[in-house]
């Protein structure tokens, strides 16, 4: 399939969906670069392509893979690109004193989401909350755009149906999942694994989404071994 989730990783230690093609919104446009190089390799020119509007970002796994996508935000910003970040954390979501956005998905088990922002009350924030940390950092350089929001999650309750949906409900024209590590391109055998159940989970997830344009970073290769 042209928007298949792609195997090869770039020396730079970013994994790649291939070009996807289908028609833009107008329906004439083609997300679909002619060429690339070492100064634009194929996932930049896809992601700032003009036809790419709001691009939904996710971490791969449970935990801090989300806050790696960070490196990304100040030039979508730029480009004023729309973005959604979603948080998998490793944390109980039921921490942050907020109302799940989502009971249920049609779909068994249900997920739960919140949307936090920075000033969002949670039991122990200096325990486990790195989505306060992050949303205080981005209040703190982008105060015009402040305040800002994500949507945060528990890695451990999803299943492949309801957090697709989940996803695919926000209608991004690019879905950019990052690993801060190397465990979303292990195949489960390996000696010293971490725990890759929540990365098959999220690529699962975003393969079966439709938009024309999904893919996998892997951020820090090697750092989690």
């Amino acid at each position: 399939e042209g928007d298949a989730m792609g195997s090869m990783c770039a020396r730079s230690g970013a994994a790649a969906a291939r070009p996807a093609r289908r028609a833009g919104r107008d329906g004439d446009s083609s997300v679909n670069p002619s060429c690339s190089s070492l100064l634009a390799p194929p996932f930049l020119a896809l992601l700032t392509h003009e036809a790419i509007q709001k691009v939904l970002i996710v971490g791969c796994g449970g935990g801090f893979d989300f806050v790696h996508s960070m490196m990304l935000y100040p030039e979508f910003r730029r480009l004023g690109k729309k973005v959604v970040i979603v948080s998998n954390s490793f944390g109980n979501v039921k921490d942050f004193k907020a109302e799940p956005v989502l009971a249920e998905l049609n779909a068994s088990p249900s997920l739960d989401v919140r949307r936090v922002t920075a000033k969002t009350p949670h039991r122990s924030p200096s325990n486990y909350a790195p989505e306060l940390h992050v949303l205080s950092f981005l209040d703190a350089s982008f105060p015009g755009d402040a305040p800002h929001a994500m949507y945060a999650c528990n890695a451990r309750d999803m299943v492949v149906p309801a957090f697709s949906r989940f996803l695919e409900g926000f209608g991004a024209d690019a879905l950019v999942t990052v690993d801060g590590g190397s465990d979303s391109l292990m195949v489960g055998d390996e000696q010293g694994l971490g725990d890759p159940i929540e990365d098959a989970v999220t690529i699962g997830s975003v393969h079966a989404c439709s938009a024309p344009v999904k893919l996998l970073l892997t951020v820090g290769l090697g750092c989690d071994r």
